[in-house]
């Protein structure tokens, strides 16, 4: 969240074989940004320790929200595993 072309961003817990369970990054860009998911692990290296840092980031228009303003993660874990979201959850 502390990058300049990063509106919102959230991790989420996924199964991982090896691991136990590995993390998945969903980010929105701010607008007319031009993020690149290598780039944001390259910026958050530094920043977090390697066992925090997302096998996997994936660039949004926009998170599924609750009604209680927080991120629906349950609907992110969906889209990982392959599942569809509920429409106009993710864009």
């Amino acid at each position: 969240l502390t990058h300049p072309d990063v509106v919102q961003a959230v991790v989420v817990g996924v199964p991982d074989e090896r691991m136990g369970e590995a993390l998945a990054a969903f980010v929105v860009p701010r607008a007319g940004a031009r993020l690149e998911p290598a780039a944001l692990l390259r910026y958050a290296r530094p920043h977090i320790a390697g066992y925090k840092l997302p096998y996997k980031i994936e660039l949004v228009s926009e998170l599924p929200m609750l009604a209680s303003g927080k991120p629906d993660r349950a609907a992110l874990e969906k889209t990982l595993r392959g599942e569809p979201a509920a429409a106009g959850a993710l864009g």
